[in-house]
């Protein structure tokens, strides 16, 4: 008789079932694409329901504060997410944290999209990227040592800031690598989509980067009504 999966078996059976998520949903006023809430959530689902294993989320604690341009406020989530085996009782308790912007009142309802969606992701390593799943399969088959380096794609970037504007300071550099940090942008992706590091931006332009940057983090939190979370 083949022996029980304990609940650490079952998530790495989980794990092994959802190698990579295509991000198969797009912000056209921002030009991006990312995974939506209930992409991820579907990706795990069935699994969930084969191995019995309930995901519970409780709120701990929550504060608010007002968002890094203060036009909407921002909600903070201390979180916890219990994994239970309903076949043998074993319980997994891991601690989180997320946060919600809203100009209104879904900044807590946000939150918890928000903490769901990358708990999962980051709980069972789920790569994401803008490719098919035949081409990331295609990309990522085979021992890396078999295959012939693709040439370094080239970014163009745009001539440095010219010297009769200035660049923003370093209390506006922190705000917008904190508003950065949130949306999950890292340098490089930044430099792609607007042509400067973070310290070259012009002060003239730092209110534009500040307000796609807020876009951008809460845009990826799509509930399943296909409200935008407009941070």
């Amino acid at each position: 008789m083949p022996t029980e999966l304990t609940l650490r078996q079952k998530l790495v059976e989980i794990r092994k079932s959802v190698p990579y998520l295509q991000k198969a949903s797009r912000n056209e006023s921002q030009k991006f694409n990312y995974t939506s809430s209930s992409q991820v959530i579907t990706a795990v689902r069935d699994k969930f329901n084969e191995f019995n294993i309930l995901m519970i989320p409780a709120v701990l604690a929550h504060d608010t504060q007002p968002s890094s341009t203060g036009n909407q406020t921002l909600t903070g989530l201390t979180m916890e997410f219990t994994l239970f085996d309903c076949d043998t009782g074993e319980t997994l308790v891991i601690p989180w944290y997320s946060q919600g912007a809203d100009q209104h009142e879904k900044g807590v309802g946000k939150a918890l999209t928000y903490g769901e969606k990358y708990f999962i992701l980051k709980l069972f390593q789920i790569p994401t990227d803008k490719d098919d799943p035949d081409a990331w399969a295609e990309k990522t088959a085979g021992d890396s040592n078999d295959r012939t380096p693709l040439p370094a794609k080239k970014k163009s970037r745009p001539a440095k800031v010219p010297s009769d504007d200035t660049t923003i300071g370093a209390g506006a550099i922190r705000q917008l690598a904190n508003a950065l940090g949130e949306a999950g942008i890292d340098e490089a992706a930044f430099i792609s989509e607007w042509g400067w590091k973070v310290d070259e931006v012009p002060t003239g332009k730092f209110n534009e980067v500040m307000t796609w940057a807020e876009a951008s983090r809460s845009t990826e939190t799509q509930d399943e009504e296909g409200d935008i979370f407009d941070v």
